[in-house]
């Protein structure tokens, strides 16, 4: 942004606000999603009331729609691997409830991180999440926190389906979430043996299936970027 201010460059691309520079004169705004990349909740499963996977529903269910593209699966619906038959978390406020209800958490109380760029939908979330019974403090941070609570970030996703790197649970530094499930460690590593497209659709299809059930993170839209440039 400095070195646009200065003359140094004449365009800047992928920026998640207009900034201040869209108030400067001779400057042209594009605005488009980001196909690659989603907007989600991610669940820290090391902490104890997100290792229940009732209440992570009950989360992803009172989580109201969101401005922009939804992307309501790990895999984008652009891909050929899209499984449209994958569990989707829509909002649905009773199922919220039910799904609380049946997590026998008591009292819930949670710590909402969100990057600054993002807090104005991280507070519309805290909102909804407060209407189920959840008591939430919103906490804006500048860095990644691996300590974090519920994460609102966004996550660059592979053109490529095989997401081992951020999903199985050898990968310490990149699977963020913590996630760990025997089950989606076989198919994201049966996934990496296989070459015909034919067969690796069915893998990562099953793939969708069963890390859609288990919620391991929300997945909400593909974000709207800008591009800003001198005319």
């Amino acid at each position: 942004v400095l070195a646009f201010k200065l003359g140094e460059i004449d365009y800047i691309e992928g920026l998640p606000s207009k900034t201040e520079l869209a108030t400067e004169g001779n400057v042209s705004i594009t605005q488009t999603d980001a196909p690659n990349t989603i907007l989600a909740l991610f669940y820290n499963h090391q902490h104890e009331l997100l290792g229940s996977k009732e209440f992570r529903q009950a989360l992803s269910y009172a989580t109201p729609d969101l401005s922009g593209t939804p992307s309501r699966s790990v895999i984008p619906s652009t891909s050929w691997a899209y499984n449209e038959n994958a569990k989707q978390y829509t909002p649905n406020p009773e199922k919220a409830q039910e799904m609380l209800e049946k997590s026998e958490v008591e009292s819930p109380s949670i710590t909402l991180s969100v990057f600054p760029e993002y807090l104005l939908q991280a507070e519309t979330i805290a909102a909804a999440w407060r209407e189920l019974g959840v008591e939430v403090n919103v906490q804006v941070v500048r860095f990644f926190p691996p300590d974090y609570e519920v994460l609102l970030g966004v996550q660059e996703i592979p053109s490529d389906p095989d997401q081992y790197q951020l999903w199985h649970s050898t990968q310490e530094q990149t699977n963020i979430t913590h996630y760990n499930n025997q089950k989606i460690d076989k198919l994201l590593e049966e996934g990496r043996t296989l070459q015909l497209k034919e067969e690796r659709i069915e893998v990562y299809r099953e793939f969708q299936r069963y890390i859609m059930e288990d919620n391991p993170a929300h997945f909400l839209v593909h974000p709207t970027v800008y591009r800003i440039s001198r005319t």
